[in-house]
This record gives C-alpha cells, sequence and structure tokens, in this order.
C-alpha cells in the first residue's frame, strides 16, 4: 500500500501547477544507436551521450527548445528548434519536435569516410557539421508537474562541411531518455 502511495504522489498533477511552470532545463542520454559511437559514457558496449537541454513552453501545445552536447553521433553539437506536444494525461505528454543543429561532425565522421580513427580531439575541433534532428516520444510530469521524464527516439540528418568537397549525408536514429526540472 506504500508503495502505491508513493506512485501516486509521484503522479499526482494539478492544473494550476503546470499552468505556472514554463520552463525546463535537464540532462538527455542518448544512447548512440545506428551507427554505433565512440564519444560519451561508456555503458554495456554501447555509449550514452550526454547533453543539456532547455525548453520555454509557449502555449500548451508548442515550445522552443535548445541542447548542447553531444545529441548525436557528432562531436560537440547545439541544436535550436521547436516542439509541438499533445497531453494524453494530466501527466503524460506525447511530443514531436524539429531542431537544425551545428557543431563538429566528431571523430565517428572520419571513422566512417575513411576507416580512420582521428582521435577524439575531434569532438571540439576539425570538420564543421550541419545537421536536421526529428524527435518523438512521450514526457511524463512527476511530483506536481515540478519534474519531467522523457523517453524518445529521434532521427538525424547530418552534413559534414567537408574540406573534401564530401557531399554525404549520415542518418542517425537513436533513442534517448531525459531528466528534467520544470519551473
Amino acid at each position: 500500500m506504500r508503495r502505491l502511495l508513493i506512485v501516486a504522489a509521484l503522479l499526482s498533477h494539478t492544473g494550476s501547477a503546470r499552468a505556472d511552470r514554463t520552463w525546463a532545463v535537464g540532462v538527455t542520454m542518448t544512447t548512440l544507436g545506428s551507427p554505433q559511437g565512440h564519444l560519451g559514457i561508456p555503458l554495456a558496449g554501447d555509449h550514452l551521450a550526454p547533453s543539456v537541454y532547455g525548453r520555454r513552453e509557449l502555449d500548451d501545445h508548442f515550445s522552443l527548445a535548445a541542447d548542447l552536447g553531444l545529441p548525436t553521433a557528432t562531436g560537440l553539437a547545439l541544436g535550436l528548434g521547436g516542439e509541438y506536444r499533445y497531453a494524453l494525461t494530466g501527466f503524460i505528454d506525447a511530443f514531436c519536435g524539429v531542431s537544425l543543429q551545428g557543431g563538429f561532425a566528431g571523430p565517428d565522421y572520419y571513422a566512417r569516410r575513411d576507416n580512420e580513427f582521428v582521435g577524439y580531439t575531434y569532438a571540439v575541433k576539425g570538420t564543421p557539421m550541419l545537421g536536421v534532428r526529428g524527435a518523438v516520444g512521450l514526457r511524463f510530469h512527476l511530483l506536481s508537474d515540478r519534474f519531467e521524464v522523457g523517453l524518445g527516439a529521434f532521427d538525424a540528418i547530418i552534413r559534414p562541411i567537408s574540406p573534401h568537397g564530401d557531399a554525404t549525408f549520415d542518418n542517425l536514429l537513436s533513442a534517448e531518455v531525459s531528466v528534467g526540472v520544470r519551473f
């Protein structure tokens, strides 16, 4: 019974509290799915790629979002975009979003392109890249909407701006988990 009360408290939600919380900041951990990446936190043969995010809700359905970190199998990147969300229940939202990313292609770009490892320092230098990232998922609002946990999947199309005149695009498919604070 005590466990049920704890779960009920975590999932409780009041409409007025949610309306007052229009900002969120947090951390996202992305598994580098396909293709596999080599940057991030090693975990059971894969790597979790961390990034920090911020989001500003403009109204009941639309938000502006930004993230900085290793959101895909690239180097350091900054993403700016928008999000549409739909409330499924009082504490669960479905969301979809799109963002533009800019940053560094990272060492995995050279591994995919030339089968060569150029070193981890290429996460913050080297070939610049631009990309478009689409995401879909669910977001859970906990403890009277003070915290959020998101589960999502994304597909990113990355275009390295290569000095070699390379016209290749990388398509990256991954899953992510996010934890944030709302205020």
